[in-house]
């Protein structure tokens, strides 16, 4: 009798197991009710970056220190630091949230005439909306403007289950990705290069932070910062996967001319 209890018992803990995973994955899945964020570009703008911060990251001053560096760089160039929370702050329906909010943004951008080139600079979970504003930008506007897409600790989680969907999927709408990653920080899912883009790894970079004083996960976009600020970072005319392929991961910015 005991064995048979216990056979049941096991049977019932795995059917709850099993139970709980199927909810979490479709929940995960279902987005909130969301606002669309406002940007106001003018329609004569030629190129944009548009920066988007991580789940809990609106008030994060990197983010707009990158939109800042962007601005006017080329001279006229428009940057929008885009604060998409609270639809941001459900780390777990992040995901699921930044793709509807992304296709929004990147419907919009079709009104946009001029526009030529498009910089998308997302960290964490604001990978999303990079690839949902890539995808989105495509459709609407005629033609697409080309697209740069910088990732900064990407974060790679899908639903509840699917950990490597970034990994594998990240970049692959923009013309040219880039990725600045370090390997080793605290946040889940955000240690792999990206199977689409240039990868930058930048976990033994000398200039790192100490990792009992910092948190590590911003540490790519901090290194992203001081490289727009320093104008240390080729224009987006120049990043091409024909010279910096697909895939490949290097410890260092490319050496290519800068504007």
């Amino acid at each position: 009798m005991r064995g048979r209890w216990l056979k049941h018992a096991a049977l019932s803990l795995a059917l709850l197991s099993g139970s709980a995973v199927v909810a979490l994955e479709l929940y995960t899945r279902l987005p909130d009710p969301v606002d669309i964020p406002v940007i106001k570009v003018s329609p004569d703008t030629r190129e944009l970056t548009l920066v988007f911060h991580g789940s809990g990251g609106s008030d994060e001053p990197l983010m707009q220190r990158i939109a800042a560096a962007h601005e006017g760089d080329p001279t006229g160039a428009a940057a929008v630091a885009v604060n998409w929370s609270p639809a941001s702050d459900n780390r777990l329906r992040a995901a699921a949230n930044a793709r509807v909010v992304g296709a929004a943004l990147g419907a919009k951008l079709g009104s946009l005439e001029n526009l030529q080139r498009l910089r998308l600079v997302g960290h964490s979970s604001g990978a999303y909306m990079l690839d949902a504003v890539c995808v989105a930008a495509r459709a609407a506007a005629k033609p697409a403007p080309v697209i740069t897409s910088v990732y900064l600790d990407p974060f790679g989680i899908d639903g509840f289950a699917d950990w490597s969907h970034g990994a594998r999927e990240h970049g692959r709408c923009a013309d040219f990705a880039l990725a600045i990653i370090n390997t080793d920080d605290a946040a889940p899912a955000t240690n792999a290069p990206l199977a689409n883009a240039y990868n930058i790894d930048i976990t033994d970079h000398p200039q790192r932070p100490d990792p009992a004083a910092a948190n590590l996960h911003y540490w790519p976009v901090e290194f992203y910062a001081r490289a727009a600020a320093e104008r240390r970072l080729p224009s987006s005319a120049e990043w091409s996967h024909d010279q910096l392929p697909r895939g490949v991961v290097v410890a260092s910015l490319p050496d290519l001319a800068t504007d």
